[in-house]
């Protein structure tokens, strides 16, 4: 889907800019509905997706030559067949009352698969301000079992938007807070 319409926009984009390799282009736009603006910044290389909103994050990154979205990431959450994973004991389950039907039958492809099922509190996106804990490891982290001491992550931040004729500058900025060793959090 990504490579479509990353290539539609780069049709469009030819007619706009009329085949400028050089084109510069920023916009501030509610792109998902919310009532808040997303920033976009459009270059005949790049579109940088900005959100002020979520955390002060690039939620797309689309290189235009691959016509390739760079962050196409998922957030890890509960499904349905995760609850069958999590109970499975054996890998084949038959009894003594004769075959199952299909929607009876669960086989993991792999033993142990319940141990991956890790899930997100945020989204994933690009430059996040993570504050962890000290003793956090590259594991915890990735399993999200770890302790955020900030709240930068899922708050909003203000942006600032600089364009001259020599540069393009987008500056997000967030007064927040930062538990530190010794504090209390609370917990």
């Amino acid at each position: 889907i990504f490579e479509h319409l990353i290539n539609a926009e780069q049709i469009i984009d030819k007619y706009i800019y009329n085949n400028d390799k050089n084109y510069l282009e920023i916009k501030e736009i509610d792109l998902d509905g919310d009532g808040l603006n997303e920033i976009i910044v459009n270059t005949p290389l790049v579109n940088f997706y900005l959100s002020p909103h979520r955390g002060g994050c690039v939620f797309e990154l689309d290189f235009k030559p691959c016509l390739f979205n760079l962050l196409d990431t998922l957030k890890r959450r509960k499904e349905f067949y995760h609850k069958k994973i999590q109970q499975q004991q054996t890998q084949f389950k038959y009894d003594n009352e004769g075959t199952k039907s299909i929607h009876e039958i669960f086989n993991s492809k792999e033993a142990g698969l319940e141990k991956y099922l890790n899930y997100d509190w945020y989204e994933h996106k690009y430059l996040l301000d993570h504050f962890l804990e000290e003793d956090s490891t590259l594991e915890n982290f990735r399993q999200g079992v770890y302790k955020e001491r900030g709240n930068f992550v899922t708050e909003p931040y203000v942006c600032d938007i600089k364009n001259t004729q020599n540069f393009l500058m987008v500056l997000f900025k967030k007064d927040g807070d930062v538990l530190c060793k010794g504090q209390n959090s609370g917990e």
